[in-house]
């Protein structure tokens, strides 16, 4: 997989843990793979997974915390217990990983019609789905169901060829998607930042 970044790039500053859950690190699967509660956008093309600069709050933890475990080494690491000291093990204010967004699809509660030519993410009793047009049969997203707010009227994000970086790269981020300075993109270029990219 080739990841461009010459062209027009974005990012996208997400609160930890979830940045962490999008981009768990070298040699581990994402957990994450949809960013939820996100206004419309047309944009299609990499993103910058930023992780924010606030540190995460106390109940966090957000899904099964076995994979938390798996995937972060241990709670602790979200949660200190020296709550005094507000010691956070994950990255935060920093470019963490690479992705590429497929599509923006609006969050619903009604399946729609059968002709409904929009792709979909239903809430319902029955779950979390992922409808899109002619095609069958649905898209399960129930496992991502904890990661995300899934308020009608939002949009989520879906994310696909996610890349984690080597190390993460200091930036600032910002509301919404925004261009990265060119600081930034520079940084990523360096061989010993960015691996598979």
């Amino acid at each position: 997989m080739g990841v461009d970044l010459t062209g027009d790039v974005r990012g996208l500053t997400i609160r930890q843990p979830h940045a962490s859950l999008i981009c768990p690190g070298p040699d581990r699967e994402p957990v994450k793979r949809i960013e939820s509660a996100r206004p419309k956008t047309s944009y299609r093309g990499w993103v910058l997974i930023h992780a924010g600069k606030e540190r995460p709050k106390d109940g966090a933890v957000v899904g099964d915390w076995q994979v938390h475990r798996r995937v972060f080494g241990s709670i602790d690491s979200i949660h200190p217990r020296d709550r005094r000291r507000r010691v956070c093990h994950l990255p935060l204010g920093a470019v963490v990983g690479v992705a590429r967004i497929t599509d923006c699809v609006p969050v619903v509660k009604s399946l729609g019609g059968p002709d409904d030519p929009l792709p979909r993410v239903c809430v319902s009793e029955r779950g979390l789905r992922l409808m899109r047009p002619f095609v069958y049969p649905t898209v399960d997203l129930s496992d991502q169901a904890p990661y995300g707010v899934w308020t009608p009227g939002t949009h989520a994000y879906l994310l696909d060829d996610i890349v984690t970086l080597p190390r993460p790269v200091p930036a600032r981020g910002a509301l919404g998607l925004w261009r990265p300075a060119p600081d930034v993109l520079a940084a990523l270029a360096q061989k010993d930042r960015v691996a598979d990219l």
